[in-house]
């Protein structure tokens, strides 16, 4: 078989139509992982915002004096509210978050191990979980508050 020269240099038909093939199973392959990679976005975004829902309420908890903080124990919002107690459901220009439920729980903890227990002490757990009522998944962040003497 001779090489080709001059004027017959190039791609035959058998060799585009191969290569014509082999580009549509990759680009198929790859437009595949699209749906994959936008669930996972999505995901990220909801978790974000779980996150930032609970941080927000730890810090407001966090500012109370002592003698207050208990009284968020048994906290139930949805939608959430802002510091202000108006519900951020996106009326009145304010974030609308009322796909989302915000749980607080408020225990003492022991000095030693700092798990909950009945007995009063000088360490309190505060825990705050916020759900997303459409996927159902769910941020816990917990903070050891401890009385000022």
């Amino acid at each position: 078989m001779r090489g080709r020269t001059g004027s017959e240099a190039g791609f035959t038909f058998v060799e585009l139509m191969i290569t014509i093939v082999f580009m549509s199973i990759a680009l198929l392959a790859i437009t595949g992982q699209f749906p994959v990679g936008l669930k996972a976005s999505e995901q990220a975004e909801d978790i974000t915002l779980e996150v930032n829902l609970a941080q927000e309420l730890l810090e407001e908890i966090r500012c109370q004096p002592w003698s207050l903080i208990d009284s968020y124990d048994g906290l139930d919002e949805n939608p959430p509210e802002d510091i202000s107690g108006n519900p951020m459901d996106g009326s009145g220009g304010r974030p609308d978050f009322a796909e989302y439920r915000r749980q607080v729980s408020v225990r003492y903890a022991d000095p030693a191990t700092l798990d909950t227990t009945s007995t009063p002490t000088q360490l309190k757990r505060v825990q705050v979980t916020v759900t997303s009522l459409i996927t159902g998944q769910r941020a816990v962040l917990s903070m050891i508050m401890g009385e000022k003497p």
